[in-house]
């Protein structure tokens, strides 16, 4: 790899990058909706100023009855990119940028990972580049970013690939040094589950190469080095997962939450079939899925792997044609087969290895069947640019052809039938699940999907036209290095079209803007008699600041008397489920009946500042303000 094409790779994943979200890198908004808001941009607060303060940020006291926020695992207080932008920016804008910043280094890692995956020659850099575009467009990396350090650890994960290869091939202490910063990293960047599946595929990297017994050697050795820098993670959130709600491992059933229903495959081609609902849209605090997204599974981004028309053809035509690309195979068709949890008995078998019984959302396996994909099609890419394999490209381009004109016929066809049937559809489904307000959202959003000339299907009808011609174009004499470069612009358009408004930006003030009620949470904390709770959290995005929602209180000083966390502990929401002070998911008056019930419970939790909505007529409580639409108790 020469460095000049390194260099040059590296600044146009950049610019690509940057193009999508340049109200972020202009200063001008801030990613900041849905679990960005409510969880990793408090806990990143309060993990900065532990830092900043001299002290490792290990327990906080301002939530819950005192709670070991570090051994939560998501709020990544030991990765030191976090720590590091933490101390240089303003806590919104390290969350923003080191989003873009993973986001680029995710590309960049795919980019080297296909760049040195032949062993006699490096594959060319044009489509090194296409691999690297494919990924950090991918709807594996941009539907996830309400995760923050899901996108952290994803990052890592084609660095950790490639080293593994490099490692079966020529051993070394560098690699080994290498691939002990990529164990480290994705055991503490905040997503423990991906962070398990990462090292996972790269083992299943590691052996399908075959490695010498010295390659053993030192890879065992990195991964004891990175493996013994994450263990205060590590120890500490074992610790707290055993104390918690998962204690013992989850059933099959929890375990099997957010598999990837089966027909939501198509997803990969195209992601709007079943619907459209990114975290921004969702119309109230917590709720995963509204009316947008009308597929079966947990929501929308949890669902959305989209990897391009380029891409998905290209895979395809590798899964069935290439020949050497076994272990690539192996890892795509697994992690597919691990994303329908229970529907499959590989995921039962995976639920036996130590810890992965904790882990729920299966779904998330088609972060590694993505970047598995995303190699097998940059495999195919190069295969067919090849001056001997005219008769290849030529078949794959009229097989494109055939799939464009299949697809239109099949979709007017479909939207006729459905047309004709839509009020029987519609009545159907309405008596059978009890909406009928969902019913005919679903059938007025399928009609839409199957429409060939609105947007997203028209964009993949015009890429797939793309890729034939660009195939057939290389078979007129169209040098190998353009038809490359053609072919990453043109999944540049597709993925961009696709990704552009999936992570809207926020204007800065949403984060900088102190709630109304900052002087009385004050006074409280001051008092020491001032914890904090709120009644009917499930309420429009709107009212966050104010009625500070999920853990925003970490923000402005307030003592919370319930933790938002995965690792949530039972006896305490319990209590919290009792006095209507917990989240679940009612948005009606229940929580203001329970919490008016058992102001006893209230009042032992120690809380003196009640949050609300709704008004509370009771003799114990004094209204102070109300801001907002917010009631202070």
């Amino acid at each position: 790899m020469t460095r000049s094409q390194g260099r040059l790779a590296a600044a146009v994943l950049a610019a690509v990058v940057a193009l999508q979200a340049l109200e972020v890198v202009l200063g001008q908004g801030l990613f900041f909706s849905h679990d960005l808001k409510h969880h990793h941009f408090p806990w990143r607060s309060w993990a900065a100023e532990g830092w900043a303060s001299g002290s490792i940020p290990l327990w906080s006291p301002e939530v819950g009855n005192g709670f070991p926020l570090m051994a939560d695992g998501q709020t990544g207080v030991l990765y030191l990119p976090n720590i590091v932008l933490g101390a240089l920016l303003p806590v919104q804008w390290a969350l923003s940028w080191s989003l873009l910043l993973h986001q680029w280094w995710a590309g960049l890692g795919a980019y080297v990972l296909v760049r040195g995956i032949r062993d006699e020659e490096p594959v060319r850099w044009e489509i090194a580049l296409f691999a690297g575009a494919a990924f950090a467009l991918s709807g594996a990396v941009v539907a996830r970013f309400t995760y923050a350090g899901m996108v952290q650890v994803i990052s890592w994960m084609p660095w950790a690939w490639w080293v593994v290869l490099c490692l079966s091939r020529a051993p070394s202490m560098a690699l080994a040094s290498i691939w002990a910063v990529c164990v480290g990293c994705l055991l503490t960047a905040g997503h423990p589950q991906l962070g398990a599946a990462g090292l996972l595929s790269a083992l299943v990297v590691f052996l399908g190469h075959r490695p010498p017994s010295r390659a053993w050697a030192w890879a065992g050795a990195g991964a004891l080095v990175g493996l013994a820098a994450a263990l205060p993670q590590l120890f500490a959130s074992l610790e707290l997962a055993g104390l918690s709600v998962r204690g013992g491992g989850v059933d099959a059933g929890f375990a099997s939450m957010g598999a990837l229903p089966p027909q939501e495959l198509i997803n990969a081609a195209l992601p709007h079939f079943w619907g459209w609902e990114p975290p921004a849209s969702i119309p109230l605090t917590y709720v995963h899925k509204a009316d947008g997204y009308f597929g079966t599974g947990e929501n929308h981004w949890e669902s959305c792997f989209y990897l391009g028309i380029p891409v998905v053809l290209l895979a395809g035509w590798a899964t069935l044609f290439l020949k050497q690309t076994r272990v690539w195979k192996v890892i795509a068709i697994g992690a597919l087969l691990l994303s329908l949890g229970g529907m499959t008995p590989l995921y039962g078998l995976l639920r036996l290895l130590p810890g992965f019984d904790f882990f729920r959302f299966p779904a998330r396996f088609t972060v590694v069947a993505s970047l598995a994909l995303v190699v097998l099609a940059s495999l195919a890419l190069e295969e067919l640019l090849r001056e001997n394999r005219a008769r290849s490209r030529s078949r794959l381009a009229w097989v494109v052809r055939g799939l464009v004109v299949l697809g239109v016929i099949a979709m007017f066809g479909a939207k006729t039938v459905l047309t004709g049937g839509k009020e029987r559809l519609i009545g159907g489904l309405a008596q059978s699940t009890g909406d009928p307000g969902r019913a005919v959202g679903f059938v007025e959003g399928l009609l839409e999907s199957l429409n060939p000339l609105s947007e997203p299907n028209l964009t993949a009808i015009l890429v797939a036209v793309g890729v034939a011609f660009l195939l057939g174009a290389r078979g007129r004499g169209l040098g190998a290095s353009w038809v490359a470069k053609a072919m990453t612009l043109l999944l540049v358009v597709d993925l961009s079209v696709f990704g552009m408004d999936y992570n809207p930006s926020s204007p800065p003030e949403q984060a900088t803007t102190a709630p109304a009620t900052l002087d009385r949470i004050s006074e409280a904390s001051e008092s020491g008699l001032g914890r904090m709770a709120v009644v009917d959290r499930v309420q429009a995005p709107e009212l966050d600041r104010e009625l500070l929602s999920a853990s925003l209180g970490l923000v402005w000083g307030a003592n919370e008397v319930a933790i938002l966390s995965p690792s949530a502990l039972p006896d305490s929401e319990a209590l919290l489920e009792r006095a209507g002070l917990n989240v679940g998911m009612d948005h009606g008056p229940k929580k203001v009946f329970d919490a008016l019930a058992h102001l006893h419970l209230v009042d032992l939790m120690g809380v003196r500042l009640l949050y609300s909505v709704h008004r509370l007529p009771h003799p114990q409580l004094l209204l102070r303000e109300v801001n907002e639409g917010v009631h202070l108790y």
